[in-house]
């Protein structure tokens, strides 16, 4: 099992043939076990990869509560629906935070999702 937010985690958190145009996502969890985590995802030519820090040339910034990070996770709270109730808090470019909302509607991201919590220490 992979600890949640670790170092592990991220590295595994990549995938290939991600159907959304290149941008980058800085994270902001707060209130996680060990204090507030930042890290960040580049997606490039269709492929995803995750890493720990910030990414100050983020395209998208969003800020979770650790609770809804760890539901996203689990895949009992959607990422659009914690947009939508305010839980997620977004800055930067609105059309591709749409674009990103998206995405993560498509099977193929719950898919991915699913196999990762089922490999994750929470």
């Amino acid at each position: 099992m992979t600890a949640f937010l670790s170092a592990d985690w991220f590295a595994a958190l990549h995938g290939d043939g991600v159907e959304l145009d290149d941008c980058t996502i800085e994270i902001t969890v707060l209130g996680a076990p060990d204090g507030d985590v930042k890290w960040n995802v580049e997606v490039s030519g269709g492929r995803m990869a995750a890493a720990a820090g910030a990414r100050p040339d983020a395209d998208i910034v969003v800020t979770l509560p650790y609770d809804d990070t760890v539901a996203v996770a689990r895949g009992e709270l959607a990422v659009s629906v914690a947009f939508m109730r305010g839980r997620m808090k977004t800055a930067g470019d609105p059309g591709r935070l749409l674009d990103v909302l998206a995405a993560t509607a498509r099977p193929e991201y719950d898919a991915a999702r699913a196999t990762l919590s089922a490999a994750t220490e929470f």
